[in-house]
């Protein structure tokens, strides 16, 4: 009976304990953490866990003594992924006994993770055990060590990311590995070496090295043997020229290049594609540049030169503007590519360079090629500037055209910009009719159908197509998603126990690097838990945001009402209530704007100097005040901040013919621009006039503030989607049954 009662009473403690400390360190109170943690019962008062989290803090604040204490008991009480964190944090703390002792033991417990062995080799480097060192974390076989992964090869995102973390991980040993080598004297420095330097792309690494290189002493340096006719002095000078293309400078570069005896031919294709950069960029005149790469193309064996030879005579003839030749040479490099990654690439310049012959030729490109990209998604953003360029010239038939030509093959968000654009052009007769056995009406339904079944994430002309098919669409806003998902359990443990221990920089990295492993319950949860600590530091909003927003961007994502809340949360409601009441402007209208303007951060400052929730310029915001009669204001309290920007945006629709849209689209772009757009506009009406919009940002504004305010409507507003569509911009259901019934007579040309 007793141990009964003494156990209960220990648990009880426990629970009180653990909620003290969370209250503490999200308090950021760290004398009373001193205080608590200070006792050796702390450890068995706590969850394992938290010993971890905990040593971060008092590491944070020069408790180290204390902190390497909670990572020693967490090493061995905590779950597994937080028991390795210990361990690996560990390896950097305490004397060098201590260290080594840590990275040898992080070794053996954890030898199937990517840096096991890095933590010892680094720690026998620093105590100049190189053979030791070497024998601890031995490099690769030259076979193996030649020819490193290439992230161009992967066939996901998430294989992508596993090739990243394996050379980055490798190139970390790799330095230290050289290093070695080199202090022994060991002829294998200069095989790795040449590899290293001639196979693999630059990292930050090569740079590091480059740094021990250069304050060796010159004995050492001359020490190091040649090897197959490899100098390592040479190969140094030839990394320096390579690191100094990826730092940009390409005529210091040429340079460098000018003084190695190298010849081209001979490179590698890593190595070649620096000198191509060099040359593009670093003032090589362009009819030169094209002969050069044109006889390298025509002379090489390699495919991997060949391709890089081609592609850098295309740029060259680009600059030459001989673009008949720039383009017979991209498509030469693309049907020497090595990989689809690198066809695309090509086919990508190809298509830029046909667009800048003419608009015939940008067709006639897309008419061949299009169904032979191997990543849609590549070629989003040309197809949006092709889009621009269409719309702005008002060549609305030629924009039918080449959607007719893409339908099957663009990414879902520029099929769902195309299909709902075409429908409108065919709608107002606009455009003609080009799809066989469709009245005029009957093909617009089809286009809008299109953009608002397909599986995008533009909310926008789903929003739109919606409203001019007349549907309900909040029924269909939540999705479920059948899509299957490998979550990283461990991973996503990892970053809640962050985010709850106040650790929200670690918890925002941990998420943003492995999000592809991370569930949508997961990100859920841990933008929460931001949101929650926002009320006292306003910056968290931006990372709650920014978190749910990546999350819910997945294709395999589903979207509950759960999800949607925390995308369009309602942070500051009493200064907005107010703002829009006393300036006459909608709350789901105000809240859309302040999202898309700052996600919520009211201490957030833009580039050009826009500041606040509503991201107001000082010019602007004097004005305001002036005409408030307000003498003394600061743009980062929410609620003047969030008053100024409802009068700026009531100002502004009324002197815009009461248009909300029009108003949006001077908030971002200046009322002057907006004017001068629409004189050159036409009379468009308004969702087809933001498609003519030169600025790609006063664009995107417009279509973010709308869908957001959209959803702001439905969630807390009692809005349909439909309502607030048109107060922002105005247009009606035009595809109603009875005209759909009309349209069956209408001719088969529209």
């Amino acid at each position: 009976m007793p141990l009964v009662a003494c156990t209960a009473c220990k648990a009880q403690t426990s629970t009180e304990n653990q909620e003290k400390l969370l209250e503490i360190l999200n308090d950021s109170d760290f004398d009373a953490l001193d205080e608590l943690v200070s006792p050796s019962s702390f450890t068995s008062t706590v969850e394992p866990d938290s010993c971890y989290y905990t040593a971060l803090h008092l590491l944070n604040n020069g408790g180290t003594e204390r902190a390497i204490e909670l990572l020693q008991y967490g090493k061995t009480h905590a779950s597994w992924q937080i028991a390795q964190e210990c361990a690996r944090k560990l390896c950097s703390l305490g004397t060098t006994q201590e260290r080594e002792a840590s990275a040898k033991y992080f070794a053996e417990a954890y030898p199937q993770e990517r840096d096991a062995d890095f933590y010892i080799l680094e720690e026998l480097f620093n105590q100049k055990k190189y053979k030791e060192a070497l024998k601890a974390c031995p490099l690769p076989a030259l076979a193996d060590f030649a020819f490193p992964q290439d992230e161009q090869k992967a066939k996901s995102e998430t294989q992508k990311k596993r090739i990243k973390q394996n050379l980055e991980a490798q190139n970390k040993k790799t330095k230290y590995q050289l290093l070695c080598l080199l202090k022994t004297k060991n002829p294998k420095f200069t095989e790795y070496f040449t590899l290293w330097v001639n196979n693999w792309n630059i990292s930050e690494e090569h740079e590091s090295f480059l740094k021990f290189w250069e304050e060796l002493p010159q004995e050492e340096k001359d020490a190091a043997q040649i090897v197959n006719g490899q100098n390592p002095e040479t190969l140094a000078e030839l990394l320096q020229f390579r690191v100094t293309v990826k730092q940009k400078k390409y005529k210091q570069a040429l340079l460098m290049l000018a003084a190695l005896p190298y010849s081209p031919e001979n490179f590698t294709s890593k190595v070649f594609s620096d000198f191509g950069r060099a040359e593009l960029y670093g003032g090589v005149a362009a009819k030169e540049g094209a002969s050069t790469f044109r006889t390298i193309a025509e002379k090489t064996k390699d495919p991997d030169i060949a391709f890089l030879a081609w592609f850098y005579c295309a740029q060259f003839s680009v600059n030459e503007k001989n673009f008949d030749a720039a383009l017979n040479a991209f498509v030469l490099s693309m049907h020497a590519a090595p990989t689809p990654a690198k066809y695309d690439n090509a086919l990508w310049y190809y298509l830029k360079t046909a667009k800048t012959v003419s608009l015939e030729a940008a067709k006639d490109a897309l008419k061949t090629y299009a169904s032979t990209w191997q990543d849609p998604e590549y070629f989003e953003d040309f197809l949006r500037d092709l889009a621009a360029d269409l719309l702005q010239g008002h060549y609305w038939d030629d924009f039918v055209e080449i959607y007719k030509l893409i339908q099957d093959y663009a990414d879902p968000n520029s099929q769902a910009q195309y299909a709902y654009v075409s429908g409108r052009l065919i709608e107002e007769t606009m455009a003609k009719n080009p799809f066989e056995g469709m009245g005029r009406l009957q093909a617009a339904q089809a286009c809008y159908e299109k953009a608002y079944d397909g599986n995008h994430t533009a909310l926008y002309y789903r929003f739109l197509s919606a409203e001019q098919l007349g549907i309900p669409i909040e029924e269909n806003i939540e999705k479920n998603s059948t899509l299957q998902f490998e979550r990283d359990k461990a991973l996503e443990t990892l970053a809640i126990g962050y985010a709850e221990h106040a650790l929200f920089d670690e918890a925002y990295k941990t998420y943003m690097a492995h999000y592809h492993d991370i569930g949508i319950e997961c990100a859920s949860e841990l933008s929460r838990i931001f949101s929650r600590a926002a009320e006292k530091d306003c910056t968290l909003h931006y990372d709650a945001l920014s978190i749910i927003n990546r999350a819910a961007s997945r294709s395999d994502a589903t979207l509950s009402k759960e999800v949607l809340y925390l995308l369009y949360p309602r942070p500051y409601l009493s200064e907005v209530k107010n703002a829009a009441e006393t300036f006459g402007v909608n709350e789901d209208v105000l809240f859309g704007l302040i999202r898309t303007e700052s996600y919520f951060d009211k201490t957030i400052a833009s580039r050009a100097g826009a500041t606040g929730l509503a991201q107001l310029m000082d010019a602007t915001a004097n004005d305001i005040a002036k005409k408030l009669k307000i003498k003394e204001f600061d743009l980062k309290d929410a609620q003047t901040n969030v008053n100024f920007g409802a009068y700026y945006l009531n100002n502004l629709t009324g002197r815009l013919d009461n248009s909300i849209m029009m108003a949006l689209f001077a908030y971002n772009g200046g009322i002057a621009r907006v004017r001068r757009w629409q004189k050159a506009a036409k009379d468009l009406p308004v969702d087809l006039f933001l498609e003519t919009i030169p600025f790609l940002e006063t664009r995107d504004y417009g279509r973010k503030v709308l869908s957001a305010a959209a959803l702001y409507g439905y969630l807390y507003y009692n809005k349909t989607v439909h309502q607030v569509v048109q107060e922002i911009i105005g247009t009606k259901p035009q595809i109603e049954s009875n005209k759909l019934n009309e349209a069956q007579n209408e001719g088969k040309s529209g």
